[in-house]
């Protein structure tokens, strides 16, 4: 299997170096009037920032892929594709006039190379660790180290053990991403957010020392994730810093700085199921489809299906400035899906979640959150692409709520990865040195 997947990436490598390493000039489609595309959408000037996309460059292998097929704005009807969807995101689709132009380009799926950079190292860890890693009475993860804890067919029909190879998937040491976030009332009244997305993980690490795990770490860390805001002025300042250990008994630690207080506050667990700051669509259990304690909850397979997924995508923001989504001609590929339900142990605002999980990638591209009397409430994707370096992160997002035809949607500034972050560097007093605007 290794010797396919080298001779593969052999291929895409010698491919892309016929390309400059740029985006793509689009698919040969007209744009919608109201797209815009990276630099040329205004929210970055307005907002006092210059767009840049990731730190590493665009991949010239997945930006000048071949389009195999289009639907959507000017391309073949949505109805083609309803099957190779998730029920909700293909009714919105049929909506244009409520939720905005939008369309699907199908590429073929593109490996990984597997020479020459992190992903060799996360290879190599599976191959070492296989076999090792259990899971206890509470479904609490044993004996991880690294790569991907229960490869192969070991994890096939197991919802727990997906979703723990889910948590550990191949992604950057640490990664600092700033972003824009914007919230639209259907009325199309927008409030647009300025903010820092910053990530350190201390287990499972591919190419800043210390690695495979960062050690010392007495407290027994698993992961670190911080929030800070910086404009507009009534949330500039605000900081959020979750700290998540090994123990499943040990609850997250989670801290909130409020400037207008001046006070930094503790948060409860039962906030977790709390929308962002700034009255986002996105919760934190469920951002990026899931990120609360997998024990926490209780999981199902449902069933997998091949689906379109947009885990080869574009690394350039997109936006339809007069809609309410991302990534609104971005590309997919044809892949296995895992679906999988997940319940929390106690349901607060979410009554479950349904995840589509790319079995690719062990990347979640399509969530939907059913609220408390079990009705779908939100409907969220991510746009996940490869940098020039392979490194995957979620450059086009958006969450619906399909109740109150209110949205979220987030676009990167620019995304850095592995800049060795240290603990201390999530520290309040560290955040509120570099954050703090009043």
């Amino acid at each position: 299997m290794l010797k396919r997947l080298f001779l593969s990436g052999v291929l895409v490598i010698l491919l892309a170096l016929m390309h400059q390493s740029s985006w793509a000039e689009g698919t040969g489609l007209p744009k919608a009037p109201n797209w815009a595309f990276g630099a040329e959408i205004p929210i970055y000037k307005e907002m006092g920032v210059t767009y840049k996309g990731p730190v590493n460059g665009p991949n010239p292998a997945v930006e000048n892929a071949k389009i195999l097929n289009s639907w959507g704005y000017k391309a073949r009807p949505i109805e083609e594709i309803k099957d190779l969807l998730p029920e909700e995101f293909y009714e919105v689709l049929k909506d244009p006039k409520k939720w905005g132009d939008f369309r699907i380009n199908e590429i073929a799926g593109i490996p990984i190379p597997v020479k020459g950079n992190a992903y060799e190292k996360y290879l190599e860890y599976t191959e070492k660790y296989k076999g090792k890693c259990t899971l206890d009475a509470k479904g609490h993860l044993q004996n991880y180290i690294g790569g991907q804890p229960f490869p192969g067919k070991d994890a096939e029909n197991d919802a727990m053990k997906l979703m723990w190879n889910r948590e550990k998937r191949y992604y950057a040491d640490d990664t600092q991403s700033p972003y824009l976030i914007s919230n639209i009332e259907a009325s199309g009244f927008t409030r647009n957010n300025l903010g820092d997305h910053l990530v350190m993980t201390l287990g499972n690490r591919l190419e800043v020392d210390p690695k495979p795990l960062y050690l010392p770490n007495p407290t027994g860390i698993d992961n670190i994730l911080s929030f800070p805001y910086i404009a507009p002025y009534n949330v500039a300042g605000t900081i959020v810093v979750t700290y998540r250990y090994y123990d499943p008994d040990k609850d997250d630690d989670m801290w909130m700085y409020i400037p207008a207080m001046r006070r930094v506050r503790r948060m409860s667990t039962a906030q977790r199921q709390d929308r962002l700051p700034g009255g986002m669509n996105f919760l934190y259990d469920t951002n990026e489809g899931f990120q609360g304690k997998l024990e926490r909850w209780k999981w199902k397979l449902v069933g997998t299906k091949v689906m379109l997924s947009p885990c080869n995508g574009t690394t350039q923001a997109q936006i339809d400035l007069k809609g309410h989504m991302t990534g609104v001609d971005n590309r997919y590929y044809r892949t296995k899906m895992y679906i999988i339900e997940g319940t929390p142990d106690k349901a607060v605002t979410v009554s479950k979640i349904r995840l589509y999980l790319d079995s690719e990638h062990f990347q979640i591209v399509y969530s939907v959150n059913y609220d408390i009397k079990g009705r779908p409430w939100f409907f969220q994707y991510y746009g996940y692409g490869p940098d020039g370096k392979w490194i995957f992160q979620p450059h086009n997002m958006f969450s619906l709520d399909l109740q109150r035809n209110y949205s979220t949607r987030a676009i990167f500034v620019s995304i850095s990865n592995n800049e060795g972050f240290k603990p201390q560097d999530f520290s309040m007093e560290a955040l509120r040195q570099k954050y703090q605007q009043r």
